[in-house]
């Protein structure tokens, strides 16, 4: 009688290296979509502070302002924030200074009293690079007293 003698192979079989291949490949595919991810919620953040940072210079500048020169008025801003001469990363968006009185109302002009009044700050802008996205805002809102 012969003998067959089988050897056990030491090693993955093809089944067992798709399995190891798609494991990996799922993981990847997270570790990308995470990346992604955060690089977008930064960039955005980036955008939000850079329009509190204009809105809070605004409200200094006019706590300064003598009481009676208040006067609301909107603008239009751009913010280059990181220097580059390029157009599509840069914050376009609106500026507006509105001043109310005690009760809420909102002044067309100068206060005519000197009763205190509230200023709100309002920075409303288009994602960089992607103006056709929701449009963003910020508020900032101060007392301010003669």
């Amino acid at each position: 009688m012969i003998q067959i003698k089988y050897q056990k192979k030491k090693g993955f079989t093809l089944i067992e290296s798709l399995v190891a291949i798609m494991l990996l490949t799922l993981i990847g595919i997270g570790i990308v979509s995470t990346i992604i991810y955060a690089r977008h919620y930064t960039e955005m953040e980036k955008q939000r502070t850079n329009a509190l940072t204009l809105a809070s210079t605004v409200m200094e500048r006019l706590k300064r302002t003598v009481f009676s020169a208040i006067v609301p008025y909107t603008q239009d801003v751009v913010i280059d924030d990181n220097g580059s001469t390029a157009v599509n990363d840069d914050l376009h968006g609106t500026l507006e200074v509105i001043v109310k009185d005690k009760d809420g109302n909102t002044l067309p002009g100068p206060p005519q009293n000197n009763n205190r009044l509230f200023v709100e700050i309002v920075v409303t802008w288009h994602p960089a690079g992607n103006p056709s996205r929701k449009i963003l805002e910020e508020r900032l809102i101060s007392e301010m007293a003669p």
